[in-house]
């Protein structure tokens, strides 16, 4: 059980490291980069979701509240985009508020 989530964990990390330089270069709410994104916030739920079991079976508050962490703060990060709340406007980012 333990080898086959870190397997799934170590697989998912993987894709998130591959594909995390295609949606901050490409063109911000172009399709490419809403793909790229797709994909990247999949894999990096799958992994936290893995880390959290993985954290579970060897009992690591730590690494469980990491785990915890991740999948809160990339849900919060997808789920504006999917309900079409999210702004596509260039300067959009944290800059534009202060």
């Amino acid at each position: 059980m333990f080898g086959r989530l870190l397997a799934f964990h170590i697989a998912g990390a993987t894709v998130v490291l591959l594909s995390e330089p295609v949606p901050m270069l490409s063109r911000k709410g172009g399709k490419l980069h809403r793909r790229a994104g797709d994909v990247l916030a999949t894999a990096m739920m799958l992994a936290a979701i893995a880390g959290f079991g993985l954290a579970l079976l060897h009992w690591n508050v730590l690494l469980l509240g990491i785990a915890v962490l991740t999948f809160f703060l990339v849900f919060c990060g997808v789920r504006p985009s999917r309900s079409g709340g999210a702004s596509v406007r260039r300067g959009s980012t944290m800059r534009s508020v202060s």
